[in-house]
């Protein structure tokens, strides 16, 4: 499936999502939620340990990125394309 972005998205994180993309492909849709689920809690710990943040300061961060996520979701979902939607090549 090809990916396209915004204009104003950030391209390295794009191109990242597009290469988790293809190693994805093929694979059950369950078994890519999982996946994404355990690289989603492996950065949040690995950010917090860069930060020396404690337990309390990790959660909050928890709790936020976890409400990012349920809002991009809901903003995505009734998102249409755009001609303005850049395609998005993994290096």
């Amino acid at each position: 499936m090809a990916i396209t972005r915004d204009s104003d998205y950030p391209a390295a994180p794009a191109q990242l999502l597009q290469s988790f993309n293809g190693c994805a492909d093929g694979h059950a849709v369950t078994d890519v939620l999982e996946a994404a689920g355990n690289l989603l809690m492996a950065s949040i710990g690995h950010y917090a340990a860069l930060k020396k943040m404690n337990e309390k300061e990790t959660m909050e961060m928890a709790r936020s990125v976890c409400h990012s996520v349920f809002a991009g979701v809901e903003r995505n979902w009734r998102r249409e394309v755009r001609p303005t939607d850049i395609e998005v090549k993994a290096n």
